[in-house]
Parts: C-alpha cells; structure tokens; sequence
C-alpha cells in the first residue's frame, strides 16, 4: 500500500509541465510502490509506456535521480509531438521504426516544432543550430 501521494511530471510538446492530457508523463514511485521501477513513464492516453519506463529505470540505475528528470524532460516532448503530429502518424513514424524514418522524425521535429536549423555537413552528417525561432 502507498503511504505516499505520487507527483505527476506532465511533459507538453514544448517540454514545459502543463496538465496531462495529451502529452506524455511521468510519475516518481515511492520506496515501499511494491516494484522495480522508480519512475512510470505514461503515454499521451495515460497508459504505462513500458520501453520508456525501462529506460528511465536503467537510466536511474546509472544516474542521479536529478539527472533522469532531465532526460526525460528533454526527450518526452518529443514523444508526445511523435503521437500527436498528424503528418508523422500519417507517414507510420514510431520511435521503434527503422533508424532512416527515426532520423526523418527527429529531423522533422527540430525544424518543424523547435524552429531549428538542419543542414548537411560537409562530412556526411546532419548539423543543427538554433534560429530565431528556436526556444531559448
């Protein structure tokens, strides 16, 4: 039995804490939550996303607990503009797609909703800058 209230970390797609609905979250567990993972990482329908929270548990492993939030504040925008973009859910973009479509996603998502620039290195890899529309 919890003995103690869960904070829920709603992650809008512009990565600032806002309500739920629609957007990926996440929820610390207590000590005595009875399993193995310290944090619960939910989809934009309010179910358990298993890959994620696996991630966040091997990640807490490894790192402070500080430095799990910010990695999930920095990539669960992301994941709730993945399932919510009308463009990418047309085209089947899935985190867990081939790395091509994967890369056309993030690519998608830093030019289209972070206002970035995306542009191709002499060297065969992509380099992105900010622009003046890229949040600060």
């Amino acid at each position: 039995m919890l003995k103690t209230r869960v904070a829920k970390q709603a992650i809008s797609a512009a990565g600032a804490p806002r309500a739920a609905e629609g957007c990926y979250w996440f929820a610390e567990r207590p000590p005595d939550a009875g399993h193995g993972f310290p944090i619960l990482v939910f989809d934009a329908d309010g179910r358990i996303d298993l890959p994620l929270s696996i991630f966040a548990a091997e990640a807490r492993r490894r790192k402070a607990l500080g430095t799990v939030r910010a990695y999930l504040y920095a990539v669960l925008p992301f994941f709730t503009w993945l399932a919510g973009d009308r463009q990418q859910r047309g085209l089947d973009s899935r985190w867990d797609a081939s790395p091509k479509i994967v890369r056309q996603a993030v690519e998608s998502y830093l030019i289209d909703r972070l206002g970035c620039q995306v542009d191709e290195h002499r060297l065969g890899f992509r380099l992105v800058s900010r622009s003046a529309t890229s949040p600060r």
